[in-house]
């Protein structure tokens, strides 16, 4: 899907991965110069921007001198920002010219809030409002700003105050949402940018980083046809839905993702998503036979890629919805936590043997509740492979 257009978002991609790995392994002035190129190299990684800044502040806040920590962070990138834009200021003199003309360039207002069919909320409620129609290209960019900072607030400034690892990774998968659902000119390739950090999310939400990918074809699809890709995109499709098979395996030993933060999926969240495959499945079955076999009417002859279009909205919308659900669950945990374990070290202070045999009280409940998410997922194992013996 990135490559038969050769515009190399991979790289860009590539370059946030490293950053969110180098951030995650708590090396930070790397992470946030490694961001900064990604979104030099396209700024659609801008995407992830609002994750980055409010991870980035809420642990420098946490800090002993926290302003000569955010300090740091912003030197690190003004630095790769200068040197990369230099050139375009001092070639021939250009000055401040030069740099407005490529920013210009960076921001087509021209092209108005969309072109084609995207599976956003501004192309799949078109038909109802008509907002092209209804807004000026102005008025369209302020709205779309406006439903973008609304739709990514709640998550920025919850990881601002619970910056775990976990809540920055769920934090980056409700950022990319809220821009590519409601912000101004979005591309139709723009889905990658939402599957990355679900797919880096696989430990935690295995059936989410599973079946997103196909969504996200799926919702290209009206423009792969175009583009002659349809073999290719059966071919790919059918390739990776045969590789996930049944769905997501239950939680390895340990407990939802090699002793991270947070937990994979429960037994009732996988029911969940096994009611969601099947009429997501269904209405991406009957969008693609009405495609084949129903001629669209003469009058809408956009008919077929908007429903296209429109399902994966829907998609999509529920997907974002459950990303902030779960940011919310897992800082919702660990600030009860914290707040738990300070409340009794104010309690205890000056005995320092009462403290320690109340973290190991938690310790011990921490390992007791592994183990009993190792039992539930060795017997949700064991009923797949009977159902799996059975078929």
């Amino acid at each position: 899907m990135d490559d038969y257009p050769h515009q190399y978002n991979g790289i860009s991609l590539g370059l946030t991965v490293y950053a969110v790995a180098a951030i995650v392994a708590d090396h930070e002035l790397l992470g946030s110069a490694l961001f900064a190129l990604a979104m030099n190299h396209k700024q659609m990684s801008a995407y992830y921007a609002p994750a980055f800044f409010a991870y980035l502040l809420g642990r420098c806040l946490r800090r002993e001198r926290p302003l000569l920590e955010i300090v740091k962070l912003g030197a690190v990138v003004i630095g790769v920002f200068a040197t990369l834009w230099a050139p375009f200021y001092l070639s021939g003199g250009a000055g401040w010219t030069g740099v407005l003309t490529v920013l210009r360039r960076l921001v087509p207002l021209q092209r108005g809030l969309y072109e084609d069919y995207v599976a956003n909320f501004w192309c799949a409620t078109a038909p109802a409002f008509k907002w092209k129609r209804v807004l000026s290209v102005p008025t369209s960019a302020r709205v779309a700003t406006f439903a973008t900072i609304a739709a990514l607030l709640p998550s920025a400034l919850r990881t601002i105050k619970t910056p775990t690892k976990d809540a920055f990774l769920w934090c980056l998968s409700c950022s990319a949402f809220a821009f590519f659902l409601f912000s101004f000119q979005v591309h139709e390739k723009s889905a990658l940018l939402p599957l990355l950090p679900a797919t880096l999310l696989s430990l935690r939400a295995p059936t989410l980083a599973a079946r997103l990918p196909l969504a996200v074809c799926f919702s290209c699809y009206p423009l792969l046809e175009r583009d002659g890709l349809s073999l290719a995109y059966v071919g790919v499709m059918g390739a990776f839905a045969s590789v996930i098979g049944g769905g997501a395996p239950p939680p390895p030993s340990g407990g939802g993702g090699g002793g991270g933060e947070g937990e994979g999926e429960g037994e009732r969240e996988r029911r969940w998503w096994g009611r969601v495959d099947a009429v997501s499945a269904a209405a991406f079955v009957v969008a693609h036979a009405a495609a084949i076999f129903v001629p669209p009417p003469a009058s809408l002859p956009h008919l077929h890629a908007l429903a296209f279009t429109s399902s994966a909205f829907v998609y999509f919308a529920g997907a974002a919805a459950y990303c902030h659900a779960r940011l919310w669950a897992e800082t919702a945990a660990e600030r009860a936590a914290s707040r738990i374990f300070g409340e009794t070290k104010e309690r205890c202070r000056g005995d320092p043997d009462v403290l320690r045999r109340v973290g190991e009280k938690f310790a011990a409940a921490a390992a007791a509740g592994g183990e009993a998410r190792d039992r539930r997922g060795a017997r949700a194992s064991t009923r797949a492979r009977r159902k799996q013996h059975a078929e």
